[in-house]
């Protein structure tokens, strides 16, 4: 779960990749690429002449829902576990490839769900 703070940018118009590996498991590393803006922000749809040029525009694997309290959350992946089993999950959310200025964004938290 995320919000945006008072200055966030570089996230609209820009994508990311979000992972989710279980440490130990090789053929389990899931990434996804995507927006950390929904698509329906004016944001992702100003100036998309202009910045299609040096961005294109990448078909998302994941959308942002905005949660009734703002909040906003993306699905990072899923994985099991047994019961007494420990396991070390590592999440991520990147972007390297187009060294794009991005910032503001506030991670409030990490929620994991029983399927």
């Amino acid at each position: 779960m995320f919000s945006k703070g008072s200055k966030t940018f570089g996230f609209d118009k820009q994508a990311v990749e979000v992972s989710l590996k279980v440490v130990g498991e090789d053929d389990d590393d899931q990434k996804q690429t995507g927006y950390l803006e929904p698509k329906t922000s004016p944001n992702r749809t100003s100036d998309a002449v202009e910045t299609s040029l040096l961005m294109p525009e990448v078909e998302p694997m994941f959308e942002v829902k905005i949660r009734e309290d703002g909040l906003r959350e993306v699905k990072l992946g899923e994985f099991s576990t047994h019961a007494e089993e420990d396991k070390e999950v590592q999440m991520g959310v990147h972007e390297t490839k187009d060294l794009w200025w991005k910032g503001g964004i506030i991670v409030q938290g990490i929620e994991i769900r029983p399927k």
